[in-house]
């Protein structure tokens, strides 16, 4: 069983070193040090080593991991060394094809579980299969193992699972690991707008006025858990200065991903343009100007001498900031919710596809048409590339398969409702 130890990370500061103060290491069964996993995890939080940059240097540039991904990279790691003492095999000395038949036959069989004791999801075990090849690979090039090699395929880069042309650049041949199990699309499930308003409102009356906010905020800005926390009041626009038919433009960069600075207390990322409606603004804007300053007394006086907080959404009570985990229960402790398992994530995909239906009736009006008269591969063409011009850019990133289940909601929602609209009539004339 390998251990997984975090750093106390005020103690490693004392001695200037900050920069490994975050990443965690890893002990044995019997507590000892594990120097050959806990270099690896050193040197990928780090950049010092890259599974698709092997040959660069040291002090090549090489984009640093984030604190959650390197804690995700290591506890990973961790459940792969314990796997192999139980089963008594060395790392030292398996292959590929070892790691297929044994740790992924394992997992994907249900011998290995989660801790709750559910089977694994296929993304899991992709991923953790793919961390215990990267080690083994990161192991033979610092030479602590016989060379090691990760069997691989050809298959073509730039094309979706469809079949699809993705993206802009042209389709390329690249090897992929052999052994990645496929993961089948799952179909997005949307509260409809009536339930998005139940909802907020059974959020309002349970957790107070501004958590309601905070919560609206992810429907209608697509902003992600911790980035609502994390947004900061001077960071929202004046709407006087914005025209009444323009979209507010608004850049956020505290909880973004990427190019965060490991250690940094504020969390700043990369900087993202918002786009969303002036007319949620003004809304936040009462907030900010007459329900935020007495969460902002409330702080002063409960902590004199301390700085005022930045972050938008405070507690009415202690002033305080909000964190994350307090938006994310507000969201789950409400009596009303549209389905089981509705998450806030869920929130920021509503805001993806109802955005874009807007914007392809947009389109519509503006060629004097409805959607569901366009022809499917028109109405599915647009929409593609709303979402890689607009969508992409507003909510950070959309991936190939996210972009086939916003093409997918937006087939059931037009086109397949209309078609059973038509069908139901057609019935309801038959009867008569």
């Amino acid at each position: 069983m390998a251990y997984l130890i975090k750093r106390e990370r005020g103690e490693l500061t004392k001695f200037g070193l900050e920069r490994v103060a975050h990443i965690p290491f890893l002990m044995t069964r019997g507590m000892e040090y594990a120097e050959e996993p806990s270099r690896y995890l050193r040197e990928r939080a780090l950049g010092l080593w890259h599974p698709r940059k092997r040959e660069r240097s040291a002090y090549g540039f090489t984009r640093l991991l984030s604190e959650r991904t390197i804690a995700s990279y290591s506890d990973d790691l961790k459940i792969f060394l314990s796997f192999l003492e139980r089963r008594r095999l060395d790392w030292k000395t398996i292959t590929h094809l070892d790691v297929m038949h044994v740790y992924d036959t394992g997992m994907t069989s249900g011998k290995i579980k989660t801790r709750s004791g559910a089977k694994l999801e296929v993304s899991t075990i992709n991923r953790r299969v793919g961390i215990a090849l990267e080690f083994l690979l990161w192991a033979s090039d610092r030479g602590y193992r016989p060379l090691f090699e990760i069997i691989t395929t050809l298959a073509y880069k730039g094309v979706g699972q469809n079949g699809r042309r993705s993206g802009v650049s042209k389709p390329s041949v690249i090897g992929v690991r052999v052994g990645i199990h496929r993961v089948h699309p799952k179909r997005l499930r949307l509260p409809t707008s009536e339930e998005i308003q139940r909802f907020e409102k059974a959020v309002k009356h349970q957790q107070g006025f501004t958590k309601h906010l905070a919560v609206r905020w992810i429907f209608q800005t697509g902003c992600r858990l911790e980035e609502t926390a994390l947004v900061r009041e001077a960071q929202l626009p004046d709407p006087s200065l914005i025209d009444l038919d323009r979209p507010v433009r608004m850049t956020i960069c505290y909880g973004t991903k990427g190019e965060r600075i490991a250690g940094d207390q504020s969390k700043r990322g990369k900087p993202r343009d918002l786009r969303f409606n002036r007319s949620f603004l003004v809304e936040v804007d009462v907030y900010r100007r007459l329900r935020r300053p007495k969460a902002l007394e409330r702080f002063r006086k409960l902590n004199p001498g301390k700085p005022d907080p930045l972050e938008l959404f405070l507690n009415e009570a202690t002033g305080q900031p909000f964190s994350r985990q307090a938006i994310y229960r507000a969201w789950h402790n409400t009596e009303f919710t549209p389905f089981k398992q509705f998450s806030p994530h869920h929130g920021r995909h509503a805001f993806a596809c109802y955005t874009l239906l807007h914007l392809l009736d947009e389109e519509a009006t503006r060629a004097k048409q409805t959607i569901a008269a366009m022809p499917r591969a028109t109405v599915l063409t647009h929409a593609d590339a709303l979402i890689k011009l607009y969508l992409s850019p507003v909510l950070g990133h959309v991936n190939e398969a996210t972009t086939t289940l916003y093409l997918e909601w937006i087939t059931d929602h037009i086109l397949v409702a209309e078609h059973r609209k038509r069908w139901a009539n057609y019935l309801d004339e038959d009867q008569e």
